[in-house]
């Protein structure tokens, strides 16, 4: 089991949403991390949450805390 941090800008453009969905699921799936921290500041923390969101429901192990 392997935890993963993310933090990041405020002002993160939305068109790094494919690449960041992608860049957990890999996490997910290649690396077998399972827990996720995210901050509660700005967009790409907004970000990160949705998808890991919509990951859990795919990958129900995961889980994340904000």
């Amino acid at each position: 089991m392997s935890s993963c941090c993310f933090f990041g800008h405020k002002d993160t453009p939305e068109d790094v949403k494919p690449e960041l969905y992608a860049a957990i699921e890999e996490l997910i799936t290649q690396r077998s991390v399972s827990t996720f921290y995210v901050g509660n500041q700005g967009a790409f923390d907004a970000y990160v949450r949705a998808a890991l969101r919509q990951l859990q429901k795919r990958y129900p192990h995961i889980h994340y805390a904000v």
